[in-house]
C-alpha cells in the first residue's frame, strides 16, 4: 500500500505450523511491517527544518539539565566536555 508522496507499507505474514490444529502465533510473531518514505516526503522534511548553533553559554544550561534515564550516569556529558577543556 502507498500513500502518494509519503509512505510505503509492506505487510507479509509467516506462520509455520506443525499439526492442522496446532494455535496460530501472536501478532507479533506472524506480522512483518516494513515502512519507507516516499523520496518527495523526505525532502519536504529537510527542507522544512530549521538548524540553529547554540553559544556556549545558552548550551551549558541545557547539558547540564540532562538527566541519563537509562545508564543513570551523573552529568556524563558535562564532565567528558570538561575533561576535554583541561586537556586531560
Amino acid at each position: 500500500m502507498t500513500l502518494e508522496n509519503g509512505f510505503t507499507y509492506r505487510l507479509s505474514f509467516t506462520a509455520r505450523l506443525n499439526e492442522l490444529d496446532d494455535p496460530l502465533p501472536t501478532i507479533s510473531k506472524l506480522l512483518q511491517v516494513k515502512v519507507s518514505a516516499s523520496h518527495p516526503f523526505v525532502v519536504d522534511v529537510r527542507n522544512s527544518v530549521k538548524l540553529e548553533k547554540l553559544p556556549p553559554s545558552e548550551k551549558n544550561p541545557l547539558l547540564a539539565s540532562l538527566d541519563n534515564t537509562r545508564l543513570k550516569l551523573n552529568d556524563v556529558l558535562l564532565s567528558q566536555r570538561g575533561s576535554k577543556d583541561n586537556g586531560e
